[in-house]
């Protein structure tokens, strides 16, 4: 079994509305789970919209890149960049330890 890795993915998305943005963000879902019902397991964890240049960074958990890359391309809004991410939590806070077959966001410990 292949162990999941964590992927940023960047949009470039100008003019984007509030509820084009909560609909971006449910099909990101809905496009992990069609993926995984599929047998290639990727989770959707997260974004962060940063509106002065207008970009979204998003946080999946996957085992390869082509699988996030799938699910972006699937959303309408096809990543500007993709990258392997190592989640570095400030003190005192989740940490994402796949060893210990934690799943994102974990507890803290």
């Amino acid at each position: 079994m292949t162990v999941p890795r964590l992927f940023f993915v960047e949009h470039r998305l100008p003019r984007i509305t509030d509820a084009e943005l909560a609909l971006l963000q449910a099909t990101l879902n809905d496009a992990c789970l069609r993926l995984t019902a599929r047998g290639e397991a990727v989770r959707y964890l997260g974004s962060t919209y940063l509106p002065g240049p207008e970009r979204l960074l998003s946080l999946f958990e996957a085992a390869t890149a082509d699988a996030v890359r799938t699910v972006s391309d699937s959303s309408q809004a096809p990543a500007s960049d993709l990258e392997a991410a190592i989640v570095l939590p400030g003190p005192g806070t989740w940490r994402a330890n796949f060893d210990d077959k934690c799943r994102f966001p974990c507890e803290p410990r």
